[in-house]
């Protein structure tokens, strides 16, 4: 089979009512201070135009709010609706545009969203088994 490398084993299966409990309640306010902190300074603000120099000068200050909702949310298995929306912004692909598919639509979130689906992200990451392929994707 393409892409398939010979002699590795399928991944474990997780059983049901585990995933919820690997993301029950696991993020804490520093998690999120250095979430904010590490974001890149020129990372464009999403439908929220909140600019992530503002979550860096007020992170002690919101870091525990927000953890408190990210909790909520992943306890729930939910994403608050303010928090999916995105401002979708047509990039050239051609250097010469001469018709709509000469575009990419490319989609701005916050920059909330953007750190707490990376805390996820990593959570995830580190809570899977070392026989997964590194090579694996999607």
């Amino acid at each position: 089979m393409r892409g398939c490398r010979h002699g590795t084993a399928p991944p474990p299966c997780v059983a049901a009512g585990t995933a919820r409990h690997l993301l029950h309640a696991w993020l804490q306010a520093r998690h999120l201070l250095h979430a904010w902190l590490q974001a890149r300074h020129l990372c464009s603000s999403g439908p929220d135009s909140i600019p992530s120099r503002v979550l860096r000068a007020c992170a002690d200050q919101l870091a525990g709010m927000f953890t408190d909702i990210f909790n909520l949310s992943l306890s729930q298995s939910a994403v608050p609706t303010c928090f999916k929306m995105s401002t979708i912004v047509p990039v050239p692909k051609k250097v010469k545009v001469t018709e709509l598919n000469d575009y990419r639509p490319i989609a701005l979130t916050s920059v909330i969203m953007k750190c707490f689906g990376r805390l996820v992200k990593d959570h995830i990451t580190f809570t899977l088994p070392d026989t997964l392929d590194p090579l694996q994707f999607a």
